[in-house]
């Protein structure tokens, strides 16, 4: 009987497709190297992550990641690096050690702890500013339905497809 130990590295190749690594090790100390392309099981993940700064040690050893569909909140006190880890995973600032691993495709859009508000704008909406393409393409949607209204049967069909392709890249 052989008996395997494995240990799996996980990286994004030059195509934006995840690989696994496994190195596994049988009883009679031989290694097979495996690579094999990988769902992706994680949106996001950030490991060992630690932030020096001049003045002292923000993050050490910091290890989480957010799956598809996951709801999260950074909650902390005052100076406890929520700020610090939101630049990192953003690409602001570089941590001292450890990896932050993302599909090269993922786009995140947060809105900044200090800004500019227009008070003539309720909370949502000022919220939805950050995401640019989105409210473009949602623009966009409206005009559809609006022309939609009063459009013959032959541009209907065209705006029905117009509108089924702006739907679809709404959502993804």
């Amino acid at each position: 009987m052989t008996i395997f130990r494995k240990n799996q590295f996980l990286f994004e190749d030059s195509k934006g497709r995840f690989v696994t690594k496994m190195l596994t090790s049988c009883c009679d100390g031989g290694f097979a190297p495996i690579w094999s392309i990988s769902k992706v099981f994680f949106m996001l993940r950030l490991e060992r992550i630690s932030k020096i700064y001049p003045t002292g040690q923000v993050l050490r050893d910091v290890t989480w990641e957010v799956k598809p569909g996951d709801r999260i909140a950074l909650v902390g006190v005052n100076g406890a690096g929520k700020t610090t880890q939101m630049k990192i995973v953003m690409g602001e600032i570089e941590p001292t050690s450890g990896d932050v691993i993302r599909p090269s495709s993922l786009k995140i859009a947060y809105l900044n702890q200090e800004f500019d508000v227009d008070c003539d704008r309720t909370i949502a909406s000022e919220l939805w500013t950050v995401f640019t393409e989105a409210n473009q393409v949602q623009q966009k949607m409206a005009d559809v339905h609006h022309a939609m209204e009063s459009a013959n049967p032959d541009e209907l069909d065209k705006l029905i497809t117009k509108l089924d392709k702006l739907q679809q890249r709404f959502e993804s």
